[in-house]
């Protein structure tokens, strides 16, 4: 195997790492600009699979 491959994997350990220190609080997050609200998709994509015999109709039922 590559070296680079094996390096990379040699560095990796199950112990759990010593926790570090608390980072300070962030400060709160500036209010939304006002006007026009952000536009959200609302769509969900959906994949239909359709099989059937040659001339079943998938194609008209896909239109």
């Amino acid at each position: 195997m590559e070296e680079s491959f094996l390096e990379s994997f040699g560095r990796l350990s199950l112990r759990q790492q010593q926790q570090q220190q608390p980072q300070p609080p962030r400060p709160p997050a500036p209010p939304p600009p006002r006007g026009t609200p952000p536009r959200r998709h609302s769509f969900r994509k959906h994949l239909y699979l359709l099989r059937g015999l040659p001339g079943s109709g998938k194609t008209t039922l896909a239109s």
